[in-house]
């Protein structure tokens, strides 16, 4: 099985992240505000930007996970 280098993880109200998305908003009980994508392994990035072009909410920052706000 292929690794992906990034998932969805959950963020609650308080900006919190609950933890990586594997099914829906079913996950975290009613807890789940917003969902962010996060590269678990930055070395495989490789800058192409495919997942700006394929992101439907245009909501992509580049920013190192460190320095998300949780």
């Amino acid at each position: 099985m292929r690794e992906e280098p990034a998932r969805a993880y959950g963020v609650d109200d308080g900006d919190e992240i609950l933890g990586a998305c594997d099914g829906g908003n079913d996950d975290f009980d009613g807890e789940l505000n917003r969902m962010i994508m996060v590269i678990d392994h930055a070395g495989r990035c490789i800058g192409c930007g495919a997942c700006g072009r394929v992101c439907p909410k245009n909501c992509q920052t580049h920013v190192a996970a460190d320095q998300i706000g949780a």
